[in-house]
């Protein structure tokens, strides 16, 4: 009766040894979501969990991983890069919106002059996570991260957006942001581009100033004026 009794005590604490080493694996894999010892399973991702479509984007994220956990001090730094941009794509794919700007906070790690990861973190806090200030601060430095002779509209265009549809105790800043790139911008296309952006922007918020702008693209380009409201 003792030797079964001291086998099922045995038993239950290796089961309970069992559970808290799992626990403990599970709250390792919560505070680094970039472990890179960790294979994952669609399970993993509870938002699209059982969905149709899904496990081809978790075989791409456990492959890129698979690289990161293999590079090594050959490998060019912006494979590494691209890689854990990859990463956060994936993530973001399945709807795990915090591991995917932890992961472009590595890719930050790595290069930090690009501004693509900033441009990929500021958006995931405008749309996702509705962090407004967050996603004002990443996209700021984007745009400063830019080292092109040349603006790149879509990161002035998504701050724009932030400021008239998301953090709209800024949007009179959406004007002033857009004259520093059109400010900027040297190839004549770029400058059409910020115009015509502010001529859309005014069009049911200041028809002055939409017509303004209008006619300051026709100025430019009178072929262009099909496409103007």
């Amino acid at each position: 009766m003792r030797y079964f009794l001291r086998k099922n005590v045995i038993a239950i604490v290796l089961v309970i040894l069992a559970l808290a080493v799992a626990a403990w694996l599970w709250q390792q894999n919560q505070a680094n979501p970039n472990n890179l010892q960790r294979v994952y399973l669609l399970s993993d991702f509870s938002s699209v969990a059982g969905k149709d479509g899904y496990q081809e984007q978790v075989d791409a994220l456990n492959k890129s991983i698979e690289f990161l956990r293999q590079a090594t001090s050959t490998v060019e730094k912006f494979e590494i890069y691209d890689n854990w941009n990859e990463v956060g794509l994936r993530k973001l794919s399945l709807e795990d919106y915090r591991g995917a700007v932890a992961a472009w906070e590595q890719a930050i790690g790595i290069n930090e002059k690009s501004p693509l990861a900033f441009a990929n973190i500021a958006n995931v806090y405008k749309s996702f996570l509705q962090d407004y200030p967050k996603a004002e601060n990443y996209y700021l430095q984007a745009i400063s991260k830019n080292e092109t002779s040349e603006p790149y509209f879509p990161d002035y265009e998504g701050l724009a957006d932030l400021y008239s549809n998301y953090y709209t105790e800024k949007s009179s800043q959406v004007e002033v942001l857009m004259l520093s790139g059109l400010d900027k911008a040297q190839a004549l296309q770029n400058r059409v581009t910020f115009m015509i952006y502010l001529v859309n922007y005014y069009k049911l918020r200041d028809v002055e100033k939409s017509d303004y702008y209008r006619q300051q693209v026709l100025a430019i380009d009178p072929s262009l004026e099909s496409l103007l409201p």
